[in-house]
């Protein structure tokens, strides 16, 4: 009875724990060097009750997503030691302080990524400090404008990923998936880890954060086809969850197969019912019999990378600037040259906008041609 009850007791203890890294987390500081009483509405609220400033810092700190608040964070920080260096006051700044600082960041030959978060990132600052009038004037925004076409002239052009020859997927295949069906004991699971992800990839479009953030129980398996539920994602910033299919089919890169494959040699669970939080992009420990999936910790970026292009290598394949995106790229481009209309594809990569598709396409030199031919005369 003792065994039954330690049992119930840990069994509660880790499903509190499984859903810790969910819960809120209030920031400690104010975003951009400001205060929660910059603002003087603020400063008001704050008078009257001091037990919201935990609240007002953490949705200060939380006023764009967070990688955004991070990229503005740099550029204020500039910002802010300039202000200080000409002897300005920050935040409390005017049409002469931005303008110079435009000013400098053209002498001192800002990137383009850099200009084009200073307006963004100080207009925020203005907000959260309260200020009733803005220092973006006609002039602050010309010379803003002029900044960027000077750095657009020596910004280097933009490398998309290294483009896929179309069948990458069917050599791959007998190199990284079918000896796990022969015997797992000698294949290779980083190849195998690898290739499930470029096929999820290949068939959701969905990036390569998004997929490390994946559990087992956000795969559903409905017998013909499998659900994948994206908790969060770049453009879903309020989490509520968006999902994708894989559906059968009878060539030998069938995504149904592969996953449940996956799923059983490293032990995972579908759906929410089995409340398996594994990370399915986990790192693979060797053991004394083969290896175990630790799915307590996804891949970094820079490992998947080199896993990708060394999987590559293994099939014979060598792309210059290959990664996941890569895989991305080469679903979205079959699936629109398919015939597949562009809104049924913005739908299966969970975009917004008509215009996100076309932006992963990559046009081939075969493609060219065929759309130079169809020019009449």
């Amino acid at each position: 009875m003792e065994r039954v009850r330690s049992y119930v007791s840990r069994a509660k203890k880790a499903s509190l724990n499984r859903f810790a890294e969910y819960a809120y987390k209030p920031k400690k500081e104010a975003p951009f060097g400001l205060q929660t009483d910059t603002s003087s509405v603020l400063g008001e609220i704050l008078q009257a009750d001091s037990s919201l400033k935990e609240s007002v810092t953490g949705l200060m700190a939380q006023a764009k997503a967070t990688s955004t608040m991070e990229n503005y964070e740099r550029v204020t920080k500039k910002f802010a030691d300039f202000c200080v260096e000409k002897g300005y006051t920050y935040p409390d700044y005017s049409e002469k302080e931005i303008l110079h600082f435009i000013i400098q960041a053209d002498k001192d030959r800002a990137s383009m990524a850099t200009l084009c978060q200073i307006k963004p990132a100080l207009m925020l600052v203005e907000q959260l400090a309260g200020k009733e009038g803005s220092a973006w004037t006609e002039i602050v925004n010309t010379f803003l404008v002029s900044a960027k076409r000077r750095a657009a002239i020596e910004k280097p052009a933009v490398k998309k990923a290294g483009i896929l020859p179309d069948d990458t997927l069917f050599q791959l295949q007998p190199v990284c998936f079918q000896p796990h069906l022969m015997n797992t004991a000698s294949a290779d699971p980083v190849m195998l880890r690898t290739f499930v992800r470029a096929v999820v990839v290949y068939f959701t479009f969905c990036r390569f954060s998004c997929y490390s953030k994946l559990r087992a129980q956000d795969f559903e398996d409905l017998g013909d086809s499998i659900q994948i539920t994206f908790q969060s994602s770049k453009n879903d910033q309020f989490h509520n969850g968006q999902s994708s299919f894989l559906v059968e089919n009878d060539s030998i890169v069938n995504p149904v197969q592969i996953i449940r494959t996956y799923f059983k040699l490293c032990g995972f669970k579908f759906g929410q019912a089995n409340g398996d939080t594994s990370l399915v992009n986990s790192i693979i420990r060797r053991t004394k019999s083969g290896w175990k999936a630790d799915g307590t910790k996804s891949v970094s970026y820079s490992t998947g990378t080199r896993d990708i292009r060394r999987m590559l290598a293994s099939a014979g394949i060598f792309v210059d600037k290959a990664s996941d995106k890569s895989f991305k790229m080469l679903g979205v481009t079959k699936t629109l040259e398919s015939g597949t209309a562009l809104e049924n594809v913005r739908d299966q990569g969970r975009w917004k906008s008509l215009s996100m598709p076309l932006y992963y396409k990559a046009n081939s030199i075969q493609y060219k041609k065929s759309v130079a031919s169809a020019v009449p005369i």
